[in-house]
């Protein structure tokens, strides 16, 4: 059933040129802020976000193939640094400090 709705949910992103706001009537409906669909030799997943502050962002990713899903939350901690915190259903956590620069 996983791997059907990944499908139909890439098939939906692949007709964005036939209804150019189609991604953001989903992410309004539902109530979210990012809707991420990876469609590779290596993952099939979908990954949705929503900001629960200006600077608090959380995002879950369901893997349709054996990869394991993930849940994430990342801080602006200042303007260049961001701390994100990931935890996936195989028991495997990552916190990672990121700096970004915008040229």
């Amino acid at each position: 059933e996983s791997q059907e709705l990944t499908r139909n949910i890439i098939k939906l992103s692949d007709q964005l040129s036939a209804g150019p706001n189609l991604l953001d009537r989903l992410k309004s409906s539902f109530g979210i802020d990012r809707i991420d669909i990876t469609a590779t030799d290596l993952d099939e997943s979908v990954r949705v976000g929503k900001y629960l502050t200006n600077r608090l962002f959380l995002s879950l990713k369901k893997s349709m193939d054996d990869q394991p899903n993930q849940a994430s939350i990342e801080a602006d901690l200042t303007h260049n640094f961001k701390a994100q915190a990931e935890v996936s259903d195989d028991a495997e956590a990552r916190l990672m400090l990121k700096w970004e620069k915008d040229y």
